[in-house]
């Protein structure tokens, strides 16, 4: 990208074109002459209603609202699916993963603060980052060991617990804790262990909103959006939200979180862009946690200030960070503005096509340097945080999520699902759609990985299945229409042969299946096979009934694999047998209300009231796999 394709270089020539100086255009648009010139300049980027003047004074055109040049970071083609930034973005991670000095000394893994500084030892809470952000993208990768990253984030816990985000410091931060608690949970630690750290964590931040930093929503906002997908009372949930509330101002009819509020020393400020979005985003995720509207209209007031009022430039704040003898030291913040406005955008079901997300949009990809994988600090030198990385992945990915048929460029959103998931060019959506007629998977799965309820809800109707598939009710009761996801995470039995008692469509999403279609024949036919037909129907209580056993021959028809991508249906009619040949697998299907009270399986020899009793699935299954399924991408 060269200058003259900057949005400052298109203010420039467009003013000139004309006739207009710097000082008249800035008469024009009711702001100072040095605006107009950081804004020619690429220093600034223009608020959402200042673009709208400027198309309307100068006709600014809606491809010229790309950010500011990345001028040695080469570029992103026009076209390039989302999952290619992702994969990309989690290569650049786990090529910067390290086993070198830790912030105690001894031999670590993990990630520093700034990704290329090597003389930085590793640290909490860049590894926390690090190893979320490469899960947010989709990766469970063999070059990155999760039992070394769970040792490593437990002894680097402070002898009084918790972590801190600084070296030298040996005081809990609430924050901190809370984003490592997070990643232990991704990586698989143990409940009892979580359970404890929680508790802690909620006490180091009872103490924290006490003190002088409860004027600050960083410390909330951080905190509480790692909260809301752990488990957490929610009387406890609800006094930390009444504390976030508490520390909003009215500003042009709606909600704003400023950088700090009352006096505390280090001033007061009004509605900060960056703390208004990561406000938005605990409200809404608290919302949806606990089905509450009040909290919902909480952040879509707060999304209606980004939609008019927000300022995408980076941005960083001063903390004061408490020390052992009880004195205090400055830390400075760094926000990486647009990457979390467009998250906020997402999360509040805003206008994701909309003028600010575009823009948003944009700017988060300004600071991408696709050579290295990673997001850049545009600063003396540059800096490559790992939180940087860790917002940019996680905001591209919910706004792909969102924007299902966009691409990160100009044009329409190749999904590009991974080797072994669905190809690219849209055939995920496409393939999904003609499952469940139009419904807008992607989003509608993210929903469920946002709601800790619909999780719970899920589980208790959906179970392990004896054949060995975890079988996921999405939607629907037992006797109505559902929409299902079938998982196959590791090798089992082989399907029994089978019928339903109701239409099917279905498409592959990961691994590959094979399908083996059969006829009932008569028994002098020399192809076919004696085996015993049971009635398998529901008996109420979770329990199933297999009985009333009769003698029949099968004939296998055709045997085919299906693999990521491809569709099949079926009726009451269709006796076949499935197993699964690469996992994990799973499949989508949508299943038509029931056109007979029961279903039949074949077996070699006959059983006699068998009763069945299936496992039910947990709520912590549901999130995994309905992740699994959202990436469509194996993790062996």
């Amino acid at each position: 990208m060269n200058q003259a394709t900057t949005l400052g270089a298109h203010i420039a020539r467009l003013r000139r074109e004309r006739g207009l100086s710097q000082g008249e255009l800035a008469t024009a648009l009711a702001v100072t002459r040095s605006i107009i010139s950081a804004w020619e300049n690429d220093n600034r980027v223009p608020r959402p209603d200042k673009l709208a003047a400027l198309r309307d004074v100068l006709g600014l055109p809606d491809a010229a609202m790309a950010s500011p040049a990345a001028r040695d970071k080469g570029v992103l083609p026009e076209r390039m699916p989302v999952s290619q930034v992702l994969r990309q973005a989690a290569d650049g991670l786990i090529a910067q993963l390290s086993e070198d000095r830790a912030v105690d000394g001894r031999p670590g893994y993990g990630w520093r603060r700034d990704l290329e500084d090597v003389d930085q030892p590793l640290s909490a809470m860049a590894t926390a980052y690090g190893l979320q952000a490469i899960l947010l993208a989709g990766t469970r990768d063999w070059r990155v060991d999760l039992r070394l990253v769970r040792e490593v984030l437990r002894r680097l816990e402070l002898p009084e617990g918790g972590w801190s985000a600084l070296d030298k410091s040996p005081m809990a931060r609430p924050e901190v804790t809370a984003v490592v608690i997070g990643a232990l949970t991704d990586a698989g630690e143990s409940r009892e262990y979580i359970a404890e750290r929680m508790s802690l964590l909620v006490e180091i931040l009872d103490r924290r909103v006490e003190g002088a930093e409860r004027a600050r929503p960083y410390i909330l906002t951080t905190s509480l959006l790692e909260l809301s997908r752990l488990d957490i009372p929610e009387a406890t949930a609800r006094r930390f939200l009444r504390v976030l509330l508490d520390l909003s101002v009215e500003d042009d009819g709606a909600r704003g979180w400023p950088v700090i509020v009352r006096d505390t020393g280090l001033g007061a400020s009004g509605p900060s862009t960056v703390h208004t979005a990561a406000a938005v985003r605990t409200l809404a995720a608290w919302a949806s946690r606990l089905d509450d509207d009040g909290l919902r209209d909480l952040a879509v007031s707060g999304r209606t200030w980004l939609e008019r009022h927000a300022e995408l430039d980076l941005d960083d704040e001063t903390l004061r960070i408490e020390r052992a003898d009880g004195g205090e030291e400055l830390h400075v913040v760094r926000h990486f503005t647009p990457a979390v406005v467009l998250r906020a955008l997402v999360e509040a079901r805003g206008d994701v096509g909309g003028l600010v997300a575009r823009q948003a949009r944009h700017q988060t990809l300004a600071y991408y340097v696709p050579a290295l994988g990673l997001w850049r600090w545009p600063s003396s030198g540059g800096q490559f945080p790992v939180w940087m990385s860790y917002q940019g992945i996680a905001a591209l990915r919910s706004w792909g999520l969102a924007h299902a048929l966009e691409c990160v460029g100009s044009g329409p959103l190749d999904w590009g699902i991974p080797q072994r998931g669905i190809a690219g060019n849209g055939k995920w959506v496409i393939a999904v759609n003609s499952v469940v007629d139009e419904v807008h998977m992607p989003a509608r799965l993210d929903a469920i990985l946002r709601s800790r309820s619909s999780q719970k809800a899920i589980a208790e109707r959906s179970y392990w299945h004896p054949n060995g598939f975890l079988k996921l009710v999405l939607e629907g009761a037992s006797g109505t229409p559902q929409l299902r996801l079938h998982v196959w995470p590791t090798p089992g039995a082989d399907d029994d042969i089978h019928d339903h008692a109701w239409a099917y469509r279905s498409v592959v999403l990961a691994g590959a299946l094979r399908e083996v279609r059969y006829d009932e024949v008569d028994e002098a036919d020399p192809d076919g096979a004696e085996l015993w037909r049971h009635t398998y129907r529901p008996t109420g209580g979770g329990r199933f009934q297999l009985d009333a056993p009769k003698k029949v021959n099968l004939r296998a028809q055709r045997t085919h694999v299906l693999t990521p991508g491809v569709s099949a249906r079926g009726d009451e009619a269709c006796i076949h047998s499935f197993s699964a040949v690469m996992f994990p697998a799973a499949t989508f299907l949508s299943v038509g209300p029931p056109r007979q009270s029961c279903s039949s399986v074949y077996r070699l020899a006959p059983v006699v009231d068998q009763t069945l009793k299936p496992v039910r699935a947990t709520r912590r299954e549901v999130a995994t796999w309905v992740d699994f399924a959202l990436a469509a991408q194996c993790s062996t």
